[in-house]
């Protein structure tokens, strides 16, 4: 993955932290493999749906432990 919302991913945390922290409605993820594509979804339609896909495809949890710490946590002020 190489942006989501212009912004460069510097590791999965740091996805996991960008992905918490977005407010905007579209969420533009850049792909850099394969001539760089790029997929555009609404972040709030994309929320809405989680639980209906993990349910769907037999996945117990939507992340690992550490990354459900992240996810959970407050985002910082201002934000």
């Amino acid at each position: 993955m190489q942006s989501i919302n212009g912004v460069p991913v510097r590791s999965l945390a740091h996805l996991v932290t960008l992905l918490r922290d977005q407010t905007d409605e579209l969420l533009t993820i850049r792909f850099d493999q394969h001539g760089g594509e790029t997929i555009v979804v609404p972040r709030k339609e994309m929320l809405a749906a989680t639980e209906s896909v993990l349910t769907d495809n037999g996945i117990r949890t939507e992340a690992s432990p550490d990354m459900l710490k992240i996810w959970q946590e407050k985002t910082p002020a201002g934000k």
